[in-house]
């Protein structure tokens, strides 16, 4: 499929391509993941492997970056982009994502009509916190013909994180829930990323995966999450663990577990695969260091970003 990525936050634009990455490969590696710099220099090499064939994996995920020829200009944009566009169509078995830090996107432009078409466009926006809360209420009146509290407006935001497309996609959902959309609505029905994000770490630290636990950890960083809201929800995952493993021990089906609990039922069972890689006391103990971790760090003894890489790289889950 093709992606076409574009905002004003070159950071903001990376962290959404690597989770494209993540979501596309089963494993991220020199052979499927090619990343390339635009230039007209290089343009050949970008089309090769656009239409290649990789001989290691099924597909490849190729990222260009400041892919200058989609900004609005002249007939010789439209020709390369008509270039890329055929040479996909004789082999579209790559991800290609096309990614470039400004808004000034040219819609008349082949390649992102294709894109408009057949793949999906992600616009990612840079404006203030009052101009974003402002924008998500105009859009639920007037587009949508709902009414949205202001604290769902504020737990919406933080959920779609400036991503344009992603907040449309989100809005609609809600808008069939509900003609009144509350903060409850908003947590039931939207994914919350820091949670998915805390998940995937507390899964590579049980998973003994410690450098995709500090690649998670520096992805949150990017997306300027704070380290005390990362430890506070690592924390609940450890004890909801505990409480499954507890639950499970006095004889518990999964079901009644869930509903004791109130989580679903495919998250009790990834619990009960995770217990039997860690101990209870080790449970314990890890809730121990994080606490003392918040303490430092709300203290200010201790740097926030280096205090919770150093956990990560200390972890053992025996």
């Amino acid at each position: 499929m093709l992606y076409l990525i574009f905002g004003p936050q070159s950071a903001r634009n990376k962290v959404k391509v690597q989770k494209l990455a993540k979501e596309n490969l089963d494993e991220i590696n020199d052979l499927n993941f090619i990343k390339f710099q635009y230039s007209e220099e290089n343009l050949a090499d970008i089309i090769y492997a656009v239409g290649s064939i990789s001989l290691m994996s099924d597909k490849r995920f190729i990222v260009v970056e400041n892919a200058n020829f989609m900004l609005k200009g002249n007939d010789k944009n439209d020709r390369i982009s008509r270039a890329i566009i055929e040479t996909y169509e004789e082999s579209p078995t790559n991800d290609v994502v096309f990614a470039l830090t400004s808004e000034e996107i040219d819609k008349n432009n082949a390649l992102y009509k294709y894109i408009n078409e057949h793949g999906k466009i992600f616009e990612l926006l840079d404006i203030s916190d009052e101009e974003w809360s402002a924008y998500i209420k105009q859009y639920f009146i007037k587009s949508l013909n709902c009414d949205i509290e202001r604290p769902a407006i504020e737990e919406l935001k933080r959920r779609v994180h400036g991503d344009l497309t992603l907040f449309q996609n989100e809005a609609q959902k809600l808008s069939l829930y509900s003609k009144k959309i509350t903060l409850d609505d908003v947590k039931l029905l939207v994914t919350n990323p820091l949670e998915e994000k805390t998940g995937d770490l507390f899964y590579s630290l049980l998973n003994k995966n410690k450098a995709k636990a500090i690649a998670t950890f520096r992805d949150l960083k990017i997306q300027s999450e704070e380290p005390v809201r990362i430890i506070a929800m690592l924390a609940n995952q450890f004890r909801l663990l505990n409480d499954v493993r507890f639950l499970a021990k006095c004889g518990m089906s999964d079901d009644e577990i869930g509903r004791e609990l109130h989580i679903p039922i495919n998250r009790v069972r990834t619990m009960q695969r995770m217990k039997v890689k860690i101990t209870r006391q080790k449970i314990e103990d890890t809730l121990l260091d994080l606490y003392d971790l918040d303490c430092k760090i709300k203290s200010g003894l201790i740097d926030r970003f280096y205090g919770f890489e150093s956990f990560l790289l200390r972890f053992k889950a025996y």
